[in-house]
């Protein structure tokens, strides 16, 4: 929850004005933990606003697959225009080679540029960019 012991109640009590918004973050699963963490913050009363993704994806090269459980449509309360992610162009884990990464990036943005790499929004710069 976000009583004043929990880890949101000590960063919005001491380090961070946590009523204009709050953001995750996290880099490879971390990104999954960032984007799904939306399901469960806002059962508080504080809603995730926007995430940002760093080497993620939705389907793994292992068997243990996520099974796209971190697509656009997993993300409780979270709209295409607050979802943006970043990744290499030949992530050996999500995707391996730039169709696959950018397939997997289209599902967990909700975005299609088609073939671009850059589909950042101009405006609020959602999307994704592979790099």
């Amino acid at each position: 929850g976000r009583g004043t012991n929990s880890v949101l109640g000590q960063v919005c009590g001491i380090y961070a004005n946590c009523q204009t918004g709050l953001v995750t973050h996290g880099w490879s699963q971390g990104s999954h933990i960032a984007a799904l963490g939306s399901n469960y913050v806002n059962n508080v009363d504080m809603d995730v606003d926007a995430v940002l993704l760093f080497g993620g994806g939705n389907n793994g090269a292992t068997r243990q697959s996520i099974n796209g459980c971190t697509n656009i449509g997993q993300l409780m309360n979270l709209e295409p225009s607050h979802v943006r992610s970043i990744v290499g162009e030949n992530d050996s884990y999500y995707g391996g080679n730039f169709a696959g990464v950018l397939s997997q990036q289209k599902a967990i943005t909700g975005v299609d540029c088609g073939t671009d790499s850059n589909c950042l929004d101009d405006e609020n710069g959602s999307g994704y960019l592979i790099l």
